[in-house]
């Protein structure tokens, strides 16, 4: 059950990576605290003996950002291990290929 989580923490995680979370500082950001909570509410349930601590993990991460993670995983599955390239075609689709700034920050964007 432990290494369920944790494959699954490791899942969500890496797919940061990946569009829409590379190209978004705002949704990144928010996408990660989103992440951070269900880990600590797991891992309190862990802590306490809790028997459904494993069960629907991460549900409502999954619920609400649905459509993003399903953006991501597409381009995960188009370029596998090569996030950066994911990012240059998404960059250059929105007409920002000459610039890598945030369109909701105007801060510096690239793989953190």
């Amino acid at each position: 059950m432990e290494e369920d989580f944790v494959q699954k923490h490791k899942e969500y995680s890496l797919i940061l990576d990946y569009p829409p979370f590379s190209t978004s500082l705002k949704k990144r950001e928010e996408y990660q605290g989103d992440i951070r909570s269900e880990d600590a509410r797991i891992i309190s349930l862990i802590q306490n003996n809790d028997e459904k601590a494993y069960e629907r993990m991460y549900s409502t991460l999954e619920a609400k950002w649905a459509d993003d993670l399903e953006e991501a995983r597409l381009y995960q599955k188009r370029y596998p291990k090569n996030p950066e390239e994911a990012q240059k075609v998404v960059l250059k689709m929105e007409g920002r290929e000459n610039n890598t700034f945030a369109d909701d920050n105007d801060l510096p964007m690239g793989l953190f």
